[in-house]
């Protein structure tokens, strides 16, 4: 389970996000330059990554709220959504392979079996390599929230 952060700011919400793309650069899939930090806004809040010399990081995901004359910003680096959606990703794939390679309609128990069971695997992986290689990063992440976002 990933650790969970609070922040209080007396910005605003829509203020956050003006500081966001103020001291960040919006997220795209083929633009990750290294020493730059990257956002992404959705819904509830936002996703924010730093690009150092490794790639790989999982992102902070934030939920922003208004509250008490600013804002909460509630979030963390979520492990376990993203051994979910590799696993989604690696299921799907071999749903959409199977007829190319031949495989039988019965084997899909099988083929969810394993999916269930490696889930726990891509949890385990990228929670320790989160921990073990990118330490700095998000101390550098949870650095920017503060000198940028609080205040």
């Amino acid at each position: 389970m990933s650790t969970r952060y609070e922040f209080h700011s007396k910005l605003y919400p829509e203020e956050i996000y003006i500081r966001l793309r103020a001291c960040a650069k919006p997220a795209k899939w083929d633009s990750f330059n290294s020493g730059t930090f990257y956002y992404k806004r959705n819904k509830k809040g936002f996703l924010l990554w730093y690009i150092g010399q490794m790639r790989g990081m999982l992102p902070f995901r934030a939920e922003v709220t208004e509250k008490d004359g600013g804002s909460r910003i509630l979030g963390g680096f979520p492990v376990w959504r993203m051994a979910w959606r590799t696993a989604a990703l690696f299921f799907g794939f071999t749903v959409l392979m199977s007829p190319v390679f031949g495989i039988p309609l019965c084997m899909y128990p099988i083929i969810v079996t394993m999916l269930l069971l490696a889930v726990p695997f891509y949890a385990g992986f990228w929670g320790l390599t989160n921990a073990a290689f990118h330490r700095k990063k998000r101390k550098v992440i949870l650095e920017f929230i503060q000198q940028h976002l609080l205040e």
